[in-house]
């Protein structure tokens, strides 16, 4: 499909984050921007990306923030479930550093006037391969092919029994098909946390700090 809100939309809100961020901008830590290719055969982006890193170069790396899917059509608000609080089973330990991201993320999506929900970490999605290094990851997203339930509809209208996305993996993906409220919190929401850590990765919302940060190997 043409792929406007999977994931143009995460794209557009990253772009927009680093034009905004500037080229010399006075924050304490480096920020890197990626645009990861091949994610649906495997990660292969992320993974070779993460695979290139040596030790120090990983364990440098304070946390991963994963947006995608930023303006589903029948969108819900989901932070990445960092802290596993909404897991029935937790198949790998999740790095230290992330229940503070969702906190982060919950916090401003509160703040936003949107009641967020956790969206259970998977392993074939691009943060994967961070996760399975030990490196702190969280994130956004609007939904895709899951299917609102009526709690859900409830708490954010659109209609129950549906996908967040129907038109996900499909000639519909296009740019008539994205929820702009949707996307206008999302948005805001990327530049909040990069913003946020680019200052400081310390406090109650933080990650552990890089130098005692203990990857795992590969």
């Amino acid at each position: 499909g043409p792929g406007i809100n999977d994931n143009a939309t995460g794209v557009a809100a990253l772009l927009e984050t680093a034009l905004q961020l500037g080229s010399s901008p006075q924050v304490h830590n480096a920020v890197r921007f990626a645009f990861w290719g091949g994610q649906e055969t495997g990660a292969d982006g992320s993974t070779q990306y993460v695979r290139g890193l040596d030790q120090g170069q990983l364990t440098d790396v304070a946390l991963y923030l994963n947006f995608d899917t930023l303006g589903s059509t029948n969108a819900g608000y989901f932070t990445y479930d960092g802290d596993q609080s909404a897991a029935t089973t937790v198949v790998k330990p999740v790095p230290e550093g992330s229940a503070g991201i969702e906190r982060t993320l919950a916090g401003y999506l509160n703040l936003a006037g949107v009641r967020p929900a956790d969206m259970p970490l998977s392993d074939t999605t691009d943060y994967s391969p961070f996760l399975a290094a030990g490196v702190p990851i969280g994130g956004t997203t609007t939904g895709s092919s899951q299917r609102k339930t009526e709690v859900q509809s409830r708490l954010w209208g659109g209609k129950a029994g549906q996908p967040f996305d129907p038109n996900y993996h499909t000639r519909r993906d296009t740019i008539d098909n994205v929820d702009a409220h949707a996307l206008s919190i999302m948005g805001p929401a990327v530049a909040f946390a990069v913003g946020s850590y680019a200052v400081s990765i310390d406090g109650v919302n933080g990650v552990i700090v890089m130098g005692d940060a203990v990857r795992v190997s590969r």
